[in-house]
């Protein structure tokens, strides 16, 4: 109870007076007091401590270490003093009070109500405290009407005395009479304006009120009533007020500073960690809050607001696994907390299983009462896990109680997801205010998904006119350009973006994939790490960055870069994945299988990491394990058809062609529409000549399946492999028709130039280009296409047009420079040489200017230039094979051309089939 009712300096005095004690027990009694009043409760326990090993009998030393055991906190070691000081025969009220207090700091209720049993000689205020205590006692039982009844014993004891008081502000809480309580309480305070119980039960009244300022003058009251001994329990509970009362308001400051001055008084005690955690959460240092909040869980494990701060914070960090273990103990805990729910939600959702969203989620939904926020999050994983009527259903409820321009981009969502656009645009339409910018610019990209780019523009124009300032807008504007294929205009919207903000990420990044596109890697580099230092974690910077590297055949370097990126993002799963096949690549496959058991550490049910685990075991030679591995995959997943598709495709590999077939029937009665085993089962079919099984299959998706392209492509797969041709072409037509895309029309063209049918690939060509502004502007992909098929000139005449539309396309000014150099045309070399000017770093780039020069009569800067493809790519065959050929034109050269072709052959001896070494071997003698 109230500290101030136990005078140190009063017990010491009796205990001079009433006991003949020698001068040294005297002179460690008053070294007591002194540290007692300089707050040094430690020095002041070791000197009374002192005195009990001369005198283990003095009671009043054992009461006054009791009491100050009481006054830290330490209800245990309270107790063994105070009984021993009963046992001593001392057993008035006084010290049943105070043992009474022990046992309530130990939650020892009944033992605490058996001391409360006062004796006859027990004055009012001492029966109105012992009142007030059985009465906060049965409130902690959750005995409320004995509470009361308790509480009514200490008003009629002592009417007027604190403690009655005290019981009467209660007892009207508890009858639901807060203006009378709260008056109450003011008498109270006001007729004993040094009760830290008093302030401190204001302070409790005024935080449930939500009134923090009125909370934080009640605790500063109790605090100072406390005056020397804030060091106690009740300074304790005083500054844990007022943390929470300035937590409310916003003052982290004045928080962390009550919170250092615990932590200091009581290093050990969790309830300062918890605060401090609490703050370096709000400063989003996670990691320092994680440590923090294990200190606290070490020894209050139970504590449920520590375990909602770390699932918190562990999601913060990334590590959902461990989020997940958190908050599901709170949700057990207390079922309705929606908080945890919805945070628990998100955390499935990050572990990519929505399915267990919706089900966490789903009880509280029901709920006609579930807030907007719970219902959008509950649509959303309803949408993710497939259920997209059920998702809008949901956003539709949490739509119908209030304006939110949120769920509105969820919905809108939705309908751009199904096709359903101009539903999807009514939706953006609706959205006003601080979002409206947001909204319109969803409907603009809405218009670009519709194929209706005049709207676009019109959209991203009117955008330009209303917010002149905005980045965003400019980089629209940009991506808008790039469907048309205007890759020029695209880059000066999104200059003009960097003008505005110069570390506008979208903006450096899609110049970043511009010059990489066009090869011009030394500015894309530069891009990406502008974004870098804008977004230290930005993965498509660290993704981007490697896959320059690699282009340069700086393997190391990509790989520090993947390093990097994963560093930066501990949690995300892509980093593990990209590293691992880039060890994979180098064949270093203990090093992949290490960055894959570390990933499914933290993430033991991701699909895409037991994949890849599967795959090393396979490449590493533990093939039976890695079919086993997929077989465990299935059966923990057998909705999952990459799991069922990757097994069939390691057992294709391994010649059980059989068990691939099995593999893929079980997979098809978990799942009966995946179309992807579907197409998996009849690729095997056809491999095996299993035709009358194929086309049963075929058609009976043609059935299902109509409308879908990758049915004729099947189709198409099937009449070449049983060489019906003509069936082929129409079966590709109308997949091209169905769904026209330049891996359609590549297929076609192929086949339709081994069938001779000339005429018709350039007309499907012109409809390609004819569907879209962007199918209009890929000449330089077409031109790549009628590269591969030999016809030259249908090239070339791509590639000039390609140059036309963007003059710095140095793939294009590349492949037109090569098709002049074979057919002698006298602008070759002036074209590569515009190549190598914007892309000086490039191995084949520089060949092709080498090659060009050579056949121009060039030699010497020719070869020169060879000599440095050469250096630059080391392993590339081709680029090799061309200084072998220019070399053999000098007969200095020979030597060097024998030696250049031995190593190739050496490194490479699948070379050796090749005709172009067979034809080099011939001439050099090899």
């Amino acid at each position: 109870m109230n500290s101030s009712k136990y005078i140190v300096i009063f017990i010491i005095l009796s205990f001079v007076m009433g006991c003949s004690a020698g001068t040294d027990e005297v002179a460690q009694m008053g070294n007591a007091q002194q540290s007692l009043k300089n707050n040094d409760a430690r020095t002041a326990m070791i000197k009374l401590k002192s005195t009990l090993q001369d005198d283990p009998e003095n009671r009043s030393v054992r009461r006054l270490l009791g009491e100050l055991y009481l006054r830290q906190g330490d209800g245990g070691s309270a107790q063994t003093e105070l009984l021993r000081v009963q046992q001593l025969g001392e057993n008035g009220a006084e010290i049943s009070l105070l043992l009474a207090q022990a046992f309530m700091l130990g939650s020892e209720f009944d033992d605490a109500l058996k001391s409360l049993s006062l004796p006859d000689v027990a004055t009012s205020e001492q029966l109105a405290e012992a009142g007030l205590m059985r009465g906060d006692i049965y409130m902690a039982q959750k005995e409320q009407q004995k509470a009361m009844d308790a509480y009514d014993v200490a008003i009629s004891a002592m009417p007027n005395s604190q403690w009655a008081l005290l019981a009467g502000v209660k007892l009207l809480l508890l009858e639901r009479d807060l203006k009378q309580a709260i008056a109450k309480m003011i008498d109270m305070t006001r007729a004993y304006p040094d009760s830290v119980d008093g302030w401190l039960l204001q302070g409790r009244i005024n935080t449930s009120m939500a009134d923090y300022a009125a909370a934080e003058i009640s605790y500063g009251k109790a605090l100072g009533a406390t005056g020397t001994e804030q060091h106690t329990r009740f300074g304790f509970q005083a500054r844990l007020g007022l943390i929470q009362a300035a937590l409310a308001q916003s003052n982290a400051s004045a928080a962390s500073k009550h919170v250092n001055v615990l932590l200091t008084q009581l290093p050990n005690h969790p309830m300062p960690k918890y605060f401090d955690a609490l703050l370096l959460y709000q400063k989003q240092e996670y990691s320092k809050a994680a440590e923090r909040l294990a200190q606290v869980l070490n020894v209050m494990e139970r504590h449920l607001p520590s375990q909602l701060l770390m699932g918190a914070t562990q999601y913060a960090l990334g590590q959902y696994e461990q989020a997940s273990r958190h908050l599901t103990r709170v949700i057990n805990a207390i079922p309705a907390h929606q908080q945890a729910r919805k945070m628990l939600a998100a955390v499935h959702m990050k572990l990519q299983s929505p399915d267990e969203a919706v089900r966490i989620l789903a009880s509280a939904a029901a709920d006609e009462s579930a807030d907007a926020e719970l219902l959008r999050i509950v649509g959303v994983a309803a949408i993710s896990a497939g259920d997209v009527a059920g998702g809008q259903r949901y956003l539709n409820r949490a739509l119908a109680q209030g304006e939110s321009a949120e769920i509105r981009s969820e919905l809108a969502k939705v309908y751009l997801a199904q096709g359903e656009y101009n539903e999807a645009i009514k939706e953006l339409e609706e959205i006003s205010g601080d979002r409206a910018l947001q909204a319109r610019i969803m409907i603009a990209l809405t218009h670009v998904k519709q194929g209706d780019i005049d709207s676009a523009m019109a959209e991203a124009s009117a955008l330009e006119a209303g917010y002149p300032e905005e980045a965003i807008v400019d980089a629209l504007m940009g991506s808008i350009h790039q469907v048309l294929g205007d890759r020029g205009r695209a880059r000066e919207s999104y200059r003009q973006a960097l003008a505005k903000n110069r570390l506008f990420v979208p903006a450096l990044l899609e110049l970043a994939k511009l010059d990489a596109e066009d090869s011009h890697f030394t500015e894309s580099e530069q891009y990406f790490k502008q974004v870098l230092r804008a977004d230290s974690n930005n993965l498509r910077a660290f993704f981007g960055l490697a896959k320059i590297a690699e282009s340069r055949n700086e393997m190391n370097q990509a790989i520090d870069w993947i390093e990097r990126a994963s560093m930066s993002n501990p949690a995300a799963i892509e980093p593990a994945l990209m590293l691992a096949r880039y060890y994979i690549r180098g064949k270093q496959f203990e090093k992949a299988a290490g960055i894959v058991a570390k990933g499914i550490q933290s993430n033991p049910n991701n699909i895409l990491l037991m994949r890849m685990d599967a795959q090393i075991n396979f490449s590493q030679g533990n093939k039976v394990e890695a079919v086993e591995i997929l077989k465990g995959a299935m059966l923990s997943y057998p909705d999952d058809s990459s799991i069922v598709t990757t097994l069939a495709a390691m057992q294709r590999k391994l010649g059980s062609n059989e068990q691939a077939r099995r593999s893929l029937l079980r997979g098809l009665r978990s799942i009966p529409d995946a179309l992807s085993i579907e197409i998996a089962l009849i690729d095997l079919e056809i491999s095996n000549a299993w035709y009358a099984e194929a086309e049963a299959r075929i058609n009976a998706l043609k059935k299902k399946r109509g409308s879908n392209a990758v049915v004729y492509a099947l189709d198409g797969q099937l009449n070449l492999a049983l060489k019906k041709y003509e069936s082929a072409v129409l079966a590709y037509q109308q997949a091209f028709n169905l769904a026209p895309s330049l891996g359609a029309l590549s297929k076609l063209m192929r086949l339709k130039h081994q069938l001779g049918r000339r005429d018709e690939i350039d007309r499907d060509v012109e409809k390609w280009r004819s569907l879209s502004a962007s199918n209009l502007a890929s000449e330089d992909k077409i031109a790549g296409i009628y590269l591969q098929l030999g016809e030259n000139s249908q090239a070339i005449q791509f590639y000039e047009s390609a140059i036309r539309r963007d003059a710095g396309n140095v793939p294009a000014l590349n492949n037109l420079a090569w098709l002049y150099s074979l057919v002698n045309d006298s602008r070759s070399v002036a074209v590569a040489r515009k190549a190598v000017e914007l892309a000086p770093g490039v191995s084949s780039v520089v060949d092709t200017l080498g090659w060009a020069l050579v056949k121009s009569g060039h030699y010497e800067e020719g070869v020169e230039h060879l000599r440095m493809a050469h250096r630059m790519s080391k392993d590339n065959d081709d680029i090799a094979l061309h200084l072998v050929e220019a070399l053999l034109k000098s007969a200095s050269g020979k030597r060097e051309a024998k030696k250049l072709l031995s190593d190739v052959i050496k490194r490479n001896p699948q070379a050796r089939d090749r005709k172009d070494v067979q034809r080099l071997s011939s001439q050099l003698g090899l």
